[in-house]
């Protein structure tokens, strides 16, 4: 995973980054980009999330895999 000083902003830096990384969509549409901080807290990390984002539809349960 890719060490970044800063995550996206704005919607215009976050396509970029997506763009970069290769990043695509889940089943709903949903970019599967995420910058968070890495398991110590001492950096940020970028990556493709593989799952569903964000809510899905009442009634459908999603699985981890």
């Amino acid at each position: 995973m890719p060490s970044v000083d800063v995550c996206p902003k704005n919607l215009g830096e976050l396509t970029k980054a997506s763009t970069i990384l290769g990043c695509g969509n889940d089943a709903y549409g949903n970019n599967q980009y995420l910058c968070l901080p890495n398991l110590d807290k001492t950096s940020l990390v970028e990556f493709c999330y593989g799952g569903l984002m964000g809510m899905s539809e009442k009634g459908i349960v999603t699985e981890s895999t």
